[in-house]
């Protein structure tokens, strides 16, 4: 199992992961002085590890007699509080298809150390029932007199809500409150309920008529720049070449690509060397270079993966993804893989630096 030490990746993860964090910023044990993260910025970064498929082992500082001082008591037992209320959000639930949504990104590379970070009201991160039949959406906060939510996740181009049946915003000093909602193309449309009580973070639990419907992560690229076809998640030595073997040979133009738009998340990838020459499956589900005729089977598919890596498929033969059919290194040939019977390589996407190198 990944081990992180104070930190944890910036996205969802394939593999399960463990992070192993301090309730103290300066120190690991108790010192004369010692400082304290806030109750909120280790809940908020506790939820935002369960959503990308990870754990947290919290670390204490107790004093040389045993006893813990009340500063690490107020932490602890806020996070108990807030795990009675709406532990049924965390304990035996399964990240979702897509980590959450807002402005604050927690998170950075293996081996990055960083401070837990707390949400705003804007934040949002999701798991889901290991039955994979109620998503919950837990709230870093709500705004003073807040009367709406909007998930724009679920969205209509992403995900069809209609086996949605209801919507509960968790609580404990009141009943559970039922929701009126409706999904629209920005996003799912919450009312909020009044609400008495102050907490750092708030669960919504969405309970679907059988299973949560598949969520449709198609990204959107910018077409203008030139790009390196980087397989999985090397620093980017390793690219995509014009022969369809992986090569260090970066700068030749025909180991670089272009991006044009054919739809939401559909792209026709062209090289860089020859305009006219762009990618394809071929027959017998291979990936080949051809002169571009308009076909589906020229078309690909851009979506969210795991590690912020993209899943590259073919929009006619939609179980055919690009991968490479050994280790990421010179010479080695990239592939089509049927997605329904193994593993397969995710891509990143790397813009190429067009500023000419001056001597100085």
């Amino acid at each position: 199992m990944l081990d992180y030490e104070r930190g944890g990746p910036p996205d969802i993860t394939d593999n399960y992961w463990l992070t192993d964090d301090a309730i103290s910023s300066s120190s690991w044990c108790y010192t004369e002085g010692i400082g304290y993260y806030s109750k909120t910025q280790i809940l908020h970064a506790f939820i935002d590890r369960i959503s990308k498929n990870g754990n947290m082992i919290l670390n204490i500082s107790p004093k040389a007699d045993g006893t813990i001082p009340q500063e690490q008591k107020d932490v602890l037992l806020a996070m108990g509080a807030w795990l009675i209320k709406y532990g049924e959000a965390i304990y035996s639930t399964r990240a979702w298809e897509q980590y959450g949504e807002g402005p604050t990104r927690m998170g950075a590379a293996y081996g990055v150390m960083g401070a837990p970070t707390q949400g705003t009201a804007k934040d949002i991160r999701f798991t889901r029932n290991k039955e994979n039949t109620v998503l919950y959406a837990i709230l870093m906060g709500l705004e003073k007199g807040q009367n709406e939510i909007k998930i724009t996740t679920l969205n209509t181009d992403r995900i069809n809500c209609k086996n949605l049946n209801l919507l509960n915003l968790l609580m404990v000093q009141q009943v559970n409150t039922s929701i009126n909602f409706r999904q629209e193309a920005d996003g799912l449309i919450l009312a909020v309920p009044e609400i008495s009580f102050e907490d750092m973070a708030y669960v919504l639990k969405l309970n679907f008529d059988g299973k949560i419907p598949a969520l449709n992560k198609y990204v959107d690229l910018n077409c203008v720049p030139h790009y390196y076809f980087i397989p999985g998640d090397n620093i980017g030595n390793m690219v995509l070449g014009a022969d369809l073997t992986i090569t260090g040979k970066r700068k030749e133009l025909t180991n670089q690509w272009k991006l044009e738009k054919a739809g939401k998340g559909l792209f026709k990838i062209t090289n860089r060397g020859n305009s006219k020459k762009v990618l394809e499956c071929s027959s017998g589900n291979n990936l080949a270079i051809s002169d571009f005729t308009g076909k589906d089977n020229q078309i690909w598919k851009f979506e969210k993966s795991y590690n912020g890596l993209l899943k590259i498929s073919n929009k006619q033969f939609s179980n055919s993804v690009m991968s490479v059919n050994a280790e990421i290194k010179e010479g080695n040939k990239a592939e089509l893989v049927d997605a329904d019977k193994g593993s397969f390589l995710s891509w990143n996407l790397k813009e190429v630096c067009e500023t000419k190198q001056a001597a100085f």
